[in-house]
């Protein structure tokens, strides 16, 4: 299944893996981290803490199978580079840690024409996640659907049902509003958001 829309992108696109340089990865879980091997001209960057808990995850993340460990070996065999908090990964692309979804979770700052925006992966699923009182958003067809804001009581984001660390995510939260020019949802871009189907980033 997931081949058919990688292939697909790369067709769109009209680019190869093999032109890919540089393969920034939020975190590890298996429906992020697949097909590492295709991108043999690439550095894979992820983040040290990321890469120690795919070598050693807890029970839960077995349970669940959050991580594939059927695929350590075949991202041991990329140029991985790991490393240890935020970088310049090259001229206005940024990295910076923001744990809680996992323990070594990133997102990506990137300056654009409008300013900083941040690809936050999973530390946001969806965008009424770091604006909880959102009431409608699109789907992946393009059609406005109406949402029920958050209760209050969570505060300035919404955790999702996936978070290791509940400190860590709002602290992340924090950091990304920071970060952004502007905290809004076509500035920070969820891993999961099903209207970028349509709109693109």
């Amino acid at each position: 299944m997931g081949r058919k829309y990688f292939d697909q992108a790369f067709k769109d696109a009209n680019i190869t893996p093999e032109e890919i340089d540089t393969v920034i990865y939020t975190h590890l879980h298996s429906d992020h981290a697949g097909f590492s091997c295709e991108f043999k001209n690439a550095r894979i960057i992820s983040q040290k803490k990321e890469w120690e808990t795919i070598l050693n995850p807890l029970p839960p993340m077995l349970v669940r199978r959050d991580y594939d460990l059927e695929a350590v070996p075949e991202l041991k065999t990329t140029n991985m580079i790991l490393i240890d908090g935020d970088m310049d990964i090259a001229d206005g692309v940024k990295v910076f840690r923001t744990p809680g979804h996992t323990p070594g979770s990133q997102s990506v700052a990137v300056n654009t024409k409008k300013g900083v925006v941040a690809l936050v992966g999973d530390q946001f699923h969806l965008s009424c996640m770091a604006f909880p009182q959102m009431t409608e958003m699109l789907d992946m067809h393009g059609n406005t659907v109406r949402i029920t804001p958050a209760p209050e009581v969570y505060g300035p984001f919404y955790p999702h049902s996936l978070v290791y660390n509940y400190y860590d995510f709002y602290d992340s939260g924090y950091k990304i509003q920071a970060i952004v020019d502007k905290f809004a949802p076509s500035y920070v871009i969820g891993g999961h958001e099903p209207g970028l189907v349509v709109t693109g980033i």
